[in-house]
């Protein structure tokens, strides 16, 4: 193994300087001597997530045999939309649009309206991340490749009908994210380095007990 290449949010990316510099993804690869490649992204959605994934694969077809993949899966409630006009993606959390300021000014205010109060829902948002976790897991078996998958979220669907290597709900339900020591702040429930830290030992622990050609 060469490279891990690790997909997620805020909580893979980190939310502070400090914990950007010093992230799970750091210490894995530090731990297991790989390249740390880490695509993940603030208010990134599940479409980022397999969108990032999938240009990876394409793009590195002879780095595939040397690359440990970890997925950091956000909420369901995440999604994205392509704006051919501005030339860029467009975030939505919970089909809210929370700055209509920040819109283009094209945008038409009722329309959105309209279409969050009759598309949005559970059943769109959990038929998305069906198909995004099966597309995901068919590129993942296509090419044998190395992976892990997690939710630090508790609005994600339950990973073990979608994949074969994933880590329980350790890193959501033993952090908590109730203890302080482990968060940025009681306002703010992202990891701080010691969470990263947390975090990255448990990821740790399953690629060795997972991969026995990874381990040290």
């Amino acid at each position: 193994m060469k490279y891990l290449v690790t997909l997620g949010d805020s909580w893979s990316k980190g939310t502070t300087e400090e914990t950007i510099k010093s992230n799970y993804s750091k210490f894995v690869s530090e731990e297991l001597s790989l390249e740390d490649i880490n695509l993940s992204m603030g208010g990134a959605s599940n479409n980022h997530i397999y969108r990032n994934f999938y240009k990876w694969v394409k793009n590195n077809p002879d780095k595939l045999d040397e690359t440990l993949f970890l997925f950091g899966w956000t909420t369901i409630h995440r999604w994205e939309t392509y704006d051919k006009v501005q030339n860029n993606w467009i975030k939505f959390t919970d089909g809210k649009i929370d700055n209509w300021e920040e819109m283009p000014e094209y945008t038409d205010k009722k329309w959105w309206e309209s279409f969050i109060v009759h598309f949005l829902n559970n059943k769109n948002f959990e038929n998305e991340a069906e198909k995004i976790y099966f597309s995901t897991k068919c590129i993942l078996d296509k090419y044998n490749l190395k992976y892990l998958s997690f939710a630090p979220w508790s609005m994600a669907l339950d990973l073990n009908k979608y994949f074969d290597n994933v880590i329980p709900n350790d890193i959501s339900k033993q952090v908590g994210w109730s203890d302080s020591k482990y968060i940025i702040s009681e306002d703010d429930y992202h990891p701080n380095v010691k969470g990263h830290k947390f975090m990255s030992d448990i990821i740790i622990n399953k690629i060795k007990n997972t991969y026995e050609d990874i381990r040290n």
